[in-house]
């Protein structure tokens, strides 16, 4: 059975969030002191993805599904947590402190993946129910302000 299309962009988003915290750690590694290409392509991808989630899933499997208001309501304290630390990360850069950004990045990657692994065991199978207007979805995200980041992001 094909997966919704939006469970499937969302799915792919999480790897993509997933490489940029690596990539971002492995560009801090190299002493490279070119980093704020690195640095503003994780944060785009990655808070690119909550506002998704924050701003249009959400709110939707909220009003689909009122029992997965824990869930969500954790969720979006990890999206909380996921701004901040981006934050500190970019003012550690900027201050040339290197190995305590890669810490916080180690410990942004360690949240993310839970996250990401409890978002899809838990809440993504109920997608079809927040959003089943497939014409709406296609607006959405084929063409859309949320339509799925290019592959070579």
């Amino acid at each position: 059975m094909r997966q919704h299309p939006v469970n499937e962009s969302l799915v792919s988003d999480h790897r993509l969030c997933e490489l940029a915290l690596r990539g971002l750690d492995d560009w801090l590694a190299s002493g490279s002191p070119i980093v704020r290409h690195p640095l503003a392509a994780c944060s785009i991808a990655l808070l690119r993805h909550v506002d998704t989630e924050e701003h249009l899933l959400y709110p939707r499997l909220r009003a689909a599904r009122p029992d997965l208001a824990p869930d969500l309501d954790r969720l979006s304290r990890d999206h909380a947590f996921f701004r901040d630390q981006l934050w500190q990360i970019d003012s550690l850069v900027h201050a040339d402190e290197r190995e305590e950004a890669r810490r916080l990045i180690a410990e942004l990657m360690r949240v993310l993946v839970a996250h990401n692994q409890a978002e899809e065991s838990s809440v993504f199978r109920h997608i079809p129910e927040a959003l089943p207007d497939r014409d709406e979805v296609d607006r959405l995200f084929g063409g859309g302000h949320f339509r799925p980041a290019p592959e070579a992001a």
